[in-house]
C-alpha cells in the first residue's frame, strides 16, 4: 500500500486518463516488486498497462526499456517450458520496438532539430539494458553454471530485472508527483492572480 500511495494520491486529486495509465502501471509493478511471493509471469500484470504509456511521448523511452527487460526476465520460464528457441525473437523485439519508436518520434519532431544529448542518453540506456539481459539469457542457454551455484544465471536474471523494474517504478512515481505538483501550483497561482484582479 505504501508503494502504491504516491500514484493513488495523484489520481485521487487529478482523475484523468494520463494519471490513470501511470497509476495502473505503477501499482501493478509495486505489486510485483513488493509482494511476498510472485511468479515470473506476474510481470505481465505491469507490462499490459505499460503498453498504454507508449502513446505518451514523455514516458515512451523509459517504458520501452522496461518492456525490453521484462521480456528477457521471462526467459528462465521459457527454458523450464522447453521453448528455448524463442531467444532469437527476444533479441529481435527490442530493435523492432526501437525502430517503431524512432519512426514515430521523427514524425512528431519533423519541424524541430533533434536533441543530440537526449538521443545519446537514450542509446546508452538502450544498450546498457539490452547487453546484460541478452548476455544473461545466452549464458542460461549455452553455458553450464558452476556445480556450487546451479541457479547462478536465473539469479542474475532476477537481480538485474529487479533493479531495472525498481528504477522504472521509482521513475514513474517521481514523474507523476512532479507533474501533478507543478499543475497544482500553476492552478493555484492563476487563482491568486484572478482574485487580485477581482479585488482591483
Amino acid at each position: 500500500l505504501f508503494a502504491c500511495a504516491p500514484s493513488l494520491i495523484c489520481l485521487f486529486y487529478r482523475p484523468n486518463a494520463s494519471n490513470l495509465r501511470v497509476a495502473l502501471t505503477s501499482n501493478a509493478l509495486a505489486f510485483f516488486l513488493f509482494s511476498f511471493q510472485v511468479h515470473e509471469k506476474s510481470i505481465l500484470l505491469a507490462t499490459i498497462p505499460a503498453l498504454l504509456l507508449l502513446t505518451d511521448e514523455r514516458l515512451r523511452r523509459p517504458t520501452a526499456l522496461f518492456l525490453n527487460v521484462s521480456l528477457f526476465s521471462l526467459y528462465p520460464l521459457c527454458l523450464k517450458d522447453g521453448v528455448a528457441e524463442v531467444l532469437p525473437l527476444f533479441f529481435a523485439y527490442p530493435f523492432v520496438l526501437r525502430l517503431l519508436l524512432n519512426s514515430q518520434s521523427h514524425q512528431t519532431d519533423a519541424s524541430s532539430n533533434s536533441d543530440g544529448r537526449r538521443h545519446l542518453l537514450n542509446s546508452a540506456l538502450f544498450w546498457a539494458t539490452l547487453v546484460p539481459s541478452s548476455a544473461i539469457c545466452a549464458f542460461q542457454l549455452l553455458a553450464t553454471p558452476p556445480a556450487r551455484l546451479p541457479h547462478l544465471f536465473p539469479m542474475l536474471n532476477a537481480l538485474f530485472s529487479f533493479g531495472v523494474f525498481a528504477v522504472y517504478w521509482l521513475y514513474l512515481n517521481v514523474r507523476m508527483v512532479v507533474w501533478n505538483w507543478t499543475v497544482f501550483f500553476e492552478q493555484k497561482s492563476r487563482k491568486t492572480v484572478e482574485n487580485k484582479r477581482k479585488r482591483q
